[in-house]
């Protein structure tokens, strides 16, 4: 496919490729700007939503993508979270900087210092009822804490295939 190097969907794709393949729309939208001023290209108020429209028009993960033939070209991660599809970066290596970002956030001042994990069960602290359903009160830190002892696998049995994602044989996190 030709792509004119003035349009959206180019500006956006090399954004892409500067970024490694994907990016939250938080940290695309200024490369996207810069790439477009620095080339003479327009930028406004509504540019932000130019991006997403023109994301989600070239990706069967989107309800917007609804030509017959269009351009698969980016791929939905989470919400507000796109790459490019077929860019050269493996799953497993994506999804652990994924999860390792979404830790690093997790983490920041929560570790607890001189951690002992005990494996025995623990006392239920407190139950709260959320969208109609009882949900057990948690302790972030120490269930991070749990999690980077454990290796981020079900200790019981990680290699049961009850506990491996869906879709690929990864373990859940």
């Amino acid at each position: 496919m030709v792509m004119k190097k003035d349009t959206w969907l180019y500006t956006i794709i090399e954004a892409f490729e500067q970024l490694g393949g994907d990016a939250k729309y938080k940290d695309l939208y200024p490369v996207v700007k810069e790439l477009r001023i620095s080339k003479g290209l327009s930028w406004t108020n509504k540019s932000e939503q130019s991006i997403q429209a023109t994301i989600e028009e070239n990706s069967t993960d989107s309800i917007r993508n609804k030509k017959p033939n269009k351009s698969d070209i980016f791929i939905k991660y989470a919400r507000g979270h796109w790459g490019l599809r077929n860019h050269n970066i493996d799953e497993d290596i994506k999804m652990k900087v994924l999860i390792n970002k979404e830790i690093d956030i997790l983490l920041n001042n929560s570790i607890i210092d001189n951690f002992e994990y005990n494996c025995a069960p623990q006392k239920i602290i407190e139950t709260t009822v959320k969208q109609g359903k009882k949900v057990l009160q948690r302790d972030k830190r120490k269930v991070i804490n749990a999690l980077i002892k454990a290796d981020f696998q079900c200790e019981a049995n990680c290699g049961n295939k009850l506990f491996k994602r869906k879709n690929s044989n990864r373990n859940y996190t």
